[in-house]
């Protein structure tokens, strides 16, 4: 509170006895003064230990309260103050608070205030006592202080037990709910500890196991744990091994076991901790993944991998010339077909069949082996040229005879090409002409065996660069459409043409179809070919259409087997007959007998589909393959053309007229229009009048030509048209 300036006594308590020697010796500070409504503080009494408290000497006539202000510390400044602004309500004030020495020092005060009297006027008379409490505060502090580290550590070891706690629960969880088994025996290979993974694994309780020398250890394999032991003993920190062990089902497995010693208190070695995994499943799969390294997954035959290791092997060891290696590359005739008609789930039984019938047809220490898809190879070791031969006519004859499959009979062939290794250093080149051996039996139609000559090499390079040619003519458009029209025998006009296709070759000038449509088929070109080919001929038959009106002839082209296999050919002929302004009746689309009888389900399909659109199906060729009554009543045929090797015959005698006469009373019973193909002369052309059939081609009627030279003939009948109207 303010301290006015003062003696050491006021007058009104000159009556009092010797009070100032009497508070000297308390050893505090006594005061007491009027609290005035505004809250100015007048002192009444000023006791002798302020100078003792201050640390300053106070002589008489200095303002003491402003003394004793500028002691307070600044940070207390309000506490201090606080207490008088207390005591306007309440009875009592206390209050602690630094005071700052002329040293500058810190003393800590406990300031009490009591109230005297309420005064009239809305003051209040009171009385207080200060005291130093530097010395009990630190004290207190200090037991504070080691309070609070007493509790810290209570409150570690507290974390301490609950950490043990916690890692034990851990530890526990752990050995029990670990999949590898742990197991503990000691310095005499007692089981100490087995956990849940171990009764799992080895079917022995813990109760059982406990105790008992290693009871998932075979009594003759004991000696080998206790070698563990020894290399423990020496020092080694872990030991790892794979072992057998048995469970008590005294079944076999095998195991991977990490050892680590046990210590004791003085670290001593106890015995050890086994961490053992079961992994005989691992094992097997290995096994397993061996084999379809070097095996074929279906066939279980050996691979392509494998087998070009053991030519590479038989090369390096063969002997003399009389007996040498020799390879064989087979694959199946109308395996594609088996796979179409029956779907692949049939296609992989009989390759399985296949593979065992070819392994009956091999001597000891032959490979067979599959590539891939149909495709199989034998190595032939330390054999002679005859043998080789005499192997490979006994893989025909074996795989000739019919396969009874889950849903059908089936017979399939093989083409298979023969090298004998010679001078052959190189593997790949031993394959790759086994593989032009093999490419030549199929040319030459197929079921038989070629033996490699160098000769063969040329026409294969042959064949490749046409390939690569016609990919090429493809990109760029090489080719273009010749028409042969179909006239009726009586009237002499053109009903139809068919589309026919030549190659513009830069260098070779103009080729036939004979040259390159068969490559095409092989390698595929003749999808988008044929759908050039399409498109084109719509819109030649459209141009006819808007120059000659009904008079026009409709256009036939031919599908091959590669291009009724293309998922998009009905809805492309669609597109194309749209985008060209044409109805379905202006297309016919021409397929030869042996297609209908490869693939029967996908062409009855294919057929319907385009039926549904429109456009006429034909039959060409009819005649030259395996011709049957049952196809015509279940295929939507509209046209039968009879092939030029019954037309070719017919002046020779009654017999030839008599089989084309057959055919067209089964057209016309069928209500199916017949049309003679190759039509030479003009007495072929009088016969086929007289035996019903009206509609020809050929080259006595009209060579195959560019479209504009039929322009002139197809006027010339439409203008006939017009004038007979």
């Amino acid at each position: 509170m303010p301290r006015p300036a003062s003696g050491k006594w006021s007058d009104r308590n000159s009556a009092l006895p010797d009070l100032p020697g009497l508070l000297s010796r308390v050893g505090c500070h006594v005061y007491s003064g009027e609290l005035l409504p505004g809250g100015e503080y007048q002192e009444m009494f000023t006791g002798p230990g302020l100078e003792e408290l201050l640390g300053v000497r106070v002589d008489p006539g200095l303002d003491a309260t402003a003394i004793f202000h500028a002691a307070v510390h600044p940070e207390d400044w309000s506490t201090y103050l606080a207490a008088g602004t207390q005591m306007a309500t309440d009875s009592t004030a206390s209050i602690e608070y630094r005071l700052v020495q002329p040293d500058g020092s810190v003393r800590w005060v406990l300031d009490r205030m009591w109230l005297r009297e309420r005064l009239p006027g809305g003051g209040s008379i009171v009385d207080g006592v200060i005291a130093d409490v530097t010395e009990l505060r630190a004290r207190t502090d200090e037991a504070r202080a080691a309070l609070y580290a007493v509790q810290q550590i209570n409150a570690q070891l507290e974390r301490a037990r609950a950490e043990v706690a916690e890692a034990t629960a851990w530890l526990e969880a752990a050995v029990t709910a670990t999949p590898a088994a742990l197991i503990l025996l000691d310095r005499d290979l007692r089981a100490r500890l087995w956990n849940p993974a171990a009764e799992r694994m080895f079917g022995f309780s813990r109760e059982e196991a406990l105790g008992r020398v290693a009871p998932h250890v075979p009594p003759e394999q004991l000696g080998t744990v206790r070698g563990v032991v020894d290399r423990l003993l020496a020092g080694e920190p872990l030991v790892e091994s794979e072992e057998l062990r048995s469970g008590r089902d005294g079944h076999p497995r095998q195991v991977s076991v990490v050892s680590a010693p046990v210590l004791g208190a003085a670290g001593e070695i106890t015995g050890l901790l086994g961490v053992i995994t079961d992994i005989t499943g691992r094992k097997e799969m290995e096994t397993r993944l061996r084999h379809l390294a070097h095996n074929d997954p279906l066939t279980g035959l050996a691979n392509r991998v494998f087998l070009t290791a053991r030519i590479e092997d038989a090369l390096t060891r063969r002997g003399s010339s009389a007996q040498q290696v020799s390879v064989l590359l087979m694959d199946l005739d109308g395996f594609k077909a088996v796979n179409d008609s029956f779907g692949h789930g049939t296609g992989d039984e009989l390759l399985t069949a296949v593979s065992q019938r070819l392994l009956t047809c091999l001597r000891a220490g032959d490979v067979a082996a599959r590539l891939g898809g149909d495709e199989f190879a034998v190595l032939l070791e330390t054999t002679s040229r005859a043998d080789a031969l005499a192997v490979g006519e006994r893989i025909l004859r074996t795989l000739a005879g019919p396969v009874a499959l889950g849903r059908a009979q089936v017979v399939v062939t093989a083409s298979i090409g023969l090298v004998h290794a010679g001078k052959y250093q190189n593997t790949q080149e031993l394959l790759r002409d086994a593989d032009v051996a093999m490419y030549m039996a199929k040319t030459l139609g197929k079921n038989q065996m070629v033996v490699f000559k160098a000769a063969m090499q040329q026409r294969v390079a042959k064949r490749l660069r046409l390939e690569t040619q016609l990919r090429r003519a493809v990109e760029l458009g090489q080719f273009e459409l010749h028409y042969q029209p179909f006239q009726d025998l009586r009237s002499g006009r053109i009903v139809g043409a068919e589309a026919l296709v030549r190659w513009r070759h830069p260098r070779r000038g103009l080729l036939a179809p004979s040259e390159f449509i068969p490559a095409a088929e092989e390698t595929g070109l003749i999808v988008p070919l044929g759908r050039w080919i399409l498109e084109d001929a719509c819109a030649q038959a459209s141009r006819w259409r808007s120059l000659y009106g009904s008079a026009a002839p409709s256009v036939s082209v031919n599908l091959s087997p590669r291009q009724l296999q293309d998922p998009d050919l009905v809805a492309s002929v669609s597109r194309t007959l749209s985008k060209a302004g044409l109805d379905g009746g202006a297309l016919h689309v021409e397929i030869t007998e042996s297609l209908l009888m490869s693939d029967s389900d996908l062409a009855s399909r294919k057929l319907a589909e385009l039926r549904a659109l429109g456009v006429g199906v034909a039959i060409d060729d009819f005649g030259t393959g395996y011709s049957s009554l049952a196809y015509l009543r279940r295929y939507p045929v509209d046209v039968l053309k009879i092939d030029q090797s019954f037309v070719a015959p017919l002046l020779e005698g009654a017999r030839p007229a008599a089989l084309v006469r057959s055919i067209i009373q089964l057209a016309r019973a069928l209500e199916v229009t017949t049309v003679a193909e190759g039509v030479e002369n003009a007495e072929q052309a009088g016969i086929l009048r007289h035996l019903g059939c009206h509609i020809a081609q050929g080259f006595f009627l009209c060579r195959p030509q560019p479209a504009g030279r039929l322009d002139g003939l197809i006027e010339a009948q439409s203008s006939l048209v017009t004038a007979r109207k």
